[in-house]
C-alpha cells in the first residue's frame, strides 16, 4: 500500500507539471463490458451499480493490452477517475478497479495488479495508478476499469490513460547534477549518522 501510495504522489506531480517523458496514451482498442451496467460514452467508461446488485459482482468495461513492448521493464499505469457514493467493498482490494490482469507465460499463474480499493466520493477527478515488473516473457494482458462487489458511480477519463516505462532514460533528468555543500558542512568531521526521533539523551 506504501508503495502504490508514493506511485501515486509521484504520478500526479509529474502530470500536474509536464507530460512524463516517455509516457504513451492508450486510447485504442475496443472496450467490452463486463456485466451490467458499464459502458463509454465518448472518452469516458462510466459504471453505476445500483444498491443491492453488487455482491460478489465484476462490473466493468476491459480490453486487451499487448504487453510486449514492456518485457522485463518496470511499467506504470495511471489513469483519471471520479466517482460518486460507492460503497466500501469487504475485500480491501475490491471497489473502485483499475486493474490489470496478465500471465508471466501462455501457461503461467495470473497476475491481478492495480490501483483498487477506493471507494465514497471523490473530490472531483483524481489520479490512480499502479506499476508492475514485467518478466521478459509476458505477452499480452487485460485492463479493467469499473467497480467489483461494490455498488455505485466511477467514471475513467480515456484521455488521461496512458502507461509508460520507469527508470528508463526518456525519464531520466539531470544525470550530471552534483549536490553542492556549503563549507561549513563538508569541513564538519565524519559523523556515524542520527536517530530520529529521541526523546532523552542516548545511553550506551
Amino acid at each position: 500500500m506504501k508503495k502504490i501510495l508514493i506511485l501515486i504522489i509521484a504520478v500526479a506531480a509529474l502530470v500536474a507539471w509536464a507530460e512524463p517523458a516517455g509516457f504513451k496514451s492508450l486510447p485504442g482498442g475496443e472496450w467490452k463490458p463486463k456485466g451490467e451496467w458499464s459502458a463509454r460514452k465518448g472518452n469516458i467508461l462510466l459504471t453505476d451499480v445500483p444498491q443491492g446488485k453488487e455482491a460478489g459482482q465484476q462490473f466493468w468495461m476491459e480490453r486487451a493490452v499487448d504487453l510486449t513492448p514492456f518485457r522485463g521493464k518496470e511499467v506504470a499505469f495511471m489513469v483519471r477517475y471520479r466517482c460518486t457514493g460507492v460503497s466500501k467493498a469487504p475485500e480491501t482490494y475490491n471497489g473502485v478497479k483499475f486493474m490489470l490482469t496478465y500471465r508471466e507465460t501462455p501457461e503461467g499463474n495470473m497476475h491481478y495488479p492495480g490501483g483498487n480499493g477506493m471507494h465514497g466520493d471523490s473530490d472531483g477527478w483524481q489520479w490512480t495508478a499502479f506499476s508492475v515488473n514485467f518478466p521478459a516473457t509476458v505477452a499480452g494482458g487485460t485492463l479493467c476499469l469499473g467497480l467489483q462487489n461494490s455498488f455505485g458511480k466511477v467514471e475513467f477519463d480515456l484521455a488521461s490513460l496512458r502507461a509508460g516505462v520507469l527508470f528508463s532514460p526518456e525519464n531520466r533528468v539531470n544525470l550530471d547534477w552534483k549536490v553542492a555543500y556549503p563549507e561549513r558542512v563538508t569541513n564538519l568531521p565524519r559523523l556515524r549518522g542520527v536517530m530520529s526521533p529521541t526523546r532523552s539523551p542516548m545511553t550506551i
